[in-house]
């Protein structure tokens, strides 16, 4: 039994990233992940019985049931028996944990329940310091992953989202344009070419 807590998170965290990878191996996709439609719904793998589809995993369980960004539903009816595996809590830095086998994704890291808060917030750092988030002085533009434009209510809102990246980000100038407050924000186009870790 993981029961709901950090051995869970991470459970589901490891299996996402790995299914995503079995599927693009699976499905044969080289150029874009989005190549093949519908990839998210179709990768699944059998766990105690039931089907845990990619999406099923991340807004299901890892989401906490809350609808989907782009479809505007829920995963699960509230009779499903796939709910009593769901998360204790929404925490926003899976956000930087799975890898949906895309080039914007995050690094794929395995999450060990012991360490899973330093885990999680390694992958916070390494996202955001690494591409996620980018200042361009010219036009006084924060440009953001579009992660944090999807899933804005799972951080708490945009100010929320500021908060976040003040938190992590090492770049003084992305610091110190944070903290002023007065800055023009773009999300950044997701590129969804099959990185290298899958």
């Amino acid at each position: 039994d993981l029961g709901h807590g950090p051995a869970l998170m991470a459970f589901w965290i490891n299996l996402y990233n790995a299914l995503i990878i079995d599927a693009v191996v699976h499905f044969g996709i080289q150029g874009s992940i989005m190549s093949r439609p519908g990839i998210f719904r179709q990768a699944a793998y059998n766990v105690g019985g039931m089907r845990f589809s990619a999406d099923e995993i991340e807004h299901g369980l890892l989401r906490r049931n809350i609808p989907n960004p782009v479809v505007h539903m829920r995963t699960f009816t509230t009779d499903d028996p796939r709910l009593s595996l769901v998360v204790d809590h929404l925490d926003p830095r899976i956000h930087f944990s799975l890898v949906c086998g895309a080039r914007s994704c995050p690094p794929i890291a395995f999450y060990d329940h012991e360490h899973l808060d330093q885990q999680l917030d390694q992958a916070a750092g390494a996202f955001i310091n690494g591409g996620g988030v980018d200042y361009i002085a010219e036009s006084n533009t924060l440009r953001l992953s579009k992660i944090f434009q999807w899933y804005r209510a799972d951080f708490g809102g945009l100010p929320a989202v500021f908060e976040l990246i003040q938190r992590y980000v090492i770049d003084q100038e992305v610091r110190n344009v944070l903290a002023s407050g007065e800055f023009r924000v773009r999300y950044m186009e997701y590129d969804w070419k099959v990185n290298s870790s899958v």
